[in-house]
């Protein structure tokens, strides 16, 4: 079984270096006046207010880079809308602290002079986030665009359990009272689902269990893209996979008819819950927390929490590892980056003196201290109203290896969050992300995240040898076409996979009808570009 990387000493001496030079980006003072710096920012929904003197984490960055920050604040979900409004009047801020530029968008304002190459300020203010491509090399690839220019800067968050989303939850203790083994091939798993189908495993004396179910608009928990991956690889997404360097479509290949022939199967024996293409997540966590009478089997959501809710209920499930299928296909999903582009942006409203200490404002949030601010708001001791702090030379990360920093308990949910700034800018990376102190014990709610590492080490082995990046920078004439014809792809491709699955088409008679469509989709024109794309990449 193969395990994270993570060496803890190297993890201390990073931090050790990001807190010596954060103390670079700690301004001095500038004059009388604090320099003002306009900035385009988003509101968390349980905050109130990011204004000074209202957000206790506004007040500390004011005071710690010297500046009066003149806020544009707009709810999450309004983000992208506000930022087309505000670019399209020319009445932007000098700031795009949490913006939502696409590469398309960065390369189109880049161009226009809107959005300034952040080249030389990231050279000479910005020493942790050069750093960061030292520990994520790939991350310097997203953020120079193809002109050589450096528009905007992302966040990152390397969540190791996030990476092999793609997982099935099934409840072990049925396992138990049945006699049954975790299942390892396809036809095990057939075998079992049936046997909780057709053998009272709640003992309740009814049929009344749901072997395996799902949702639909929820993280991951689309049954089809577990099961498929044993006969040929899915992303979930793109539906696209590389093999040598050469970018494989795989929605239209026999090996997918294959897998659709059996998860059919799997519906019409009423072994996939007739629901499950149309639960909503909400639905999927009421089926799996009934604990008088338990009756969801086995379900698909990138983190069991997302069905099984209860204590003493979401115990009994542990993931199904990825399964072999006939023709030795054993594959899973892998996403190792989560890069959340164009966050942080700098404008040609900004002055010279804004812009460097925009940039210094940047790099702080790419430390290691920064990092944990923006999650958790200012450090200190939970007795003084602070939500994280250095670990204690007896805790223990996610991997096990000794801890840099706690997360102490958050706030009630009834209360609002004035104290950080829930933006997403920060390089939570995949070494820091696993040094998070946990309870070893993956059985109780404190070692949960622990306990998704455990279970998420079952699956890294499956990952392919090449995967095709998140998001790569197409040419300008490319970008618009490419976009939509993804999404157009995206859907004919689920919608008919569902069809399929439902028996609302026939597989045997239908399958020619549904290839042929992919040609007034314009899928070889898509592959093209995407291959062309991939090459520029590499």
């Amino acid at each position: 079984m193969r395990k994270i990387s993570c060496i803890s000493l190297t993890l201390f001496l990073v931090a050790a270096a990001y807190a010596a030079a954060g103390a670079e980006g700690e301004a001095g003072a500038a004059g009388d006046a604090p320099l003002v710096m306009s900035m385009f920012i988003t509101l968390g929904e349980r905050q109130q207010s990011m204004a000074p003197g209202e957000n206790r984490y506004t007040d500390y960055l004011q005071e710690k880079f010297d500046v009066s920050f003149d806020l544009t604040v707009v709810p999450g979900e309004a983000r992208l809308e506000k930022q087309n409004l505000l670019l399209a009047s020319g009445t932007y801020p000098d700031i795009f602290f949490d913006g939502q530029f696409s590469p398309a968008d960065q390369m189109k304002y880049g161009a226009q002079g809107v959005l300034i190459p952040l080249n030389d300020l990231i050279a000479n203010h910005g020493p942790d986030i050069e750093k960061a491509w030292e520990i994520l090399p790939v991350l310097q690839k997203w953020m120079v665009t193809p002109d050589g220019n450096i528009y905007s800067i992302p966040a990152v968050e390397e969540c190791y359990h996030c990476s092999v989303n793609q997982k099935h939850w099934i409840n072990t203790t049925w396992l138990d009272k049945l006699g049954l083994d975790m299942p390892g091939t396809t036809d095990e798993y057939e075998a079992v689902l049936t046997a909780f189908r057709d053998n009272d495993p709640n003992g309740n004396g009814k049929q009344d269990e749901i072997p395996l179910t799902g949702a639909v608009n929820t993280w991951s928990a689309d049954v089809q893209d577990f099961l498929m991956s044993a006969f040929i690889y899915t992303d979930g997404q793109r539906f696209l996979t590389a093999d040598n360097g050469t970018i494989i479509f795989t929605p239209d290949k026999p090996e997918w008819r294959d897998g659709l022939r059996w998860i059919n199967r799997l519906y019409t024996s009423g072994l996939i819950d007739s629901e499950a293409f149309t639960n909503s997540g909400d639905t999927l966590r009421a089926l799996a927390n009934r604990p008088d009478d338990l009756i969801v089997g086995a379900y698909a959501a990138g983190h069991a929490l997302m069905g099984a809710q209860e204590e003493g209920i979401w115990q009994q499930y542990r993931v199904v590892p990825p399964l072999r299928g006939p023709g030795g296909v054993q594959l899973t999903a892998y996403r190792p980056y989560m890069p959340n582009f164009g966050r942080f942006a700098i404008t040609n409203k900004a002055s010279e003196e804004v812009q460097q200490r925009a940039m210094e404002l940047a790099n702080w949030f790419y430390t290691t201290e920064g990092t944990l601010e923006m999650g958790s708001g200012l450090r200190g001791p939970e007795s003084e109203g602070f939500y994280w702090d250095w670990a204690g030379p007896d805790d223990r990360g996610l991997d096990g290896e000794p801890a840099v920093y706690i997360k102490l308990p958050p706030p009630p949910m009834s209360e609002v969050t004035n104290y950080k700034w829930h933006t997403e800018f920060r390089f939570w990376h995949k070494a820091l992300f696993n040094s998070w102190a946990a309870s070893q014990d993956i059985m109780t709610r404190l070692g949960y995240e622990r306990f998704l590492v455990v279970e998420s080490d079952k699956y890294i082995d499956h990952v392919p040898a090449e995967v095709v990046p998140a998001s790569m920078y197409f040419s300008p004439e490319d970008a618009q076409l490419t976009a939509q014809l993804q999404v157009e792809i995206q859907n004919y491709v689920e919608q008919n996979t569902v069809a399929f699955i439902t028996g609302q088409r026939d597989i045997e008679t239908e399958w020619d009808s549904y290839v042929q469509g992919f040609e007034g989709l314009r899928l070889a024109h898509y592959l093209e570009v995407m291959q062309k794309t991939y090459d520029d990449f590499q």
